[in-house]
């Protein structure tokens, strides 16, 4: 195989990825999930789907100073940096 059928088999394969992530996102905003830009400033704990993840976590803020705030993902007593794809309010049961 030469080097131009590699790229396109490549490209290809990256395209048909890129459908299935923006498929998929769609489907996460049908079902009421949200962009993370869309986060209320007052709102402190929400649930979120990152990227490379495999569930859905609870997330909490942590506020630097009045314009800026990092999200922690939590996963029973660890906690990590998170980089929302989604967010949704957490449930009340």
């Amino acid at each position: 195989m030469n080097v131009i059928d590699r790229f396109r088999r490549q490209t290809e394969k990256t395209k048909n990825a890129v459908l299935k992530l923006q498929s998929a996102f769609f489907d996460l905003r049908d079902a009421g999930w949200s962009e993370p830009m869309y986060i209320p400033e007052d709102l402190d704990e929400i649930e979120v789907i990152e990227l490379g993840s495999c569930g859905v976590f609870k997330a909490h803020r942590i506020r630097l100073d009045a314009e800026r705030s990092i999200w922690f993902s939590t996963d029973g007593a660890d906690e990590y940096p998170c980089r929302p794809l989604v967010w949704r309010r957490v449930p009340k049961l």
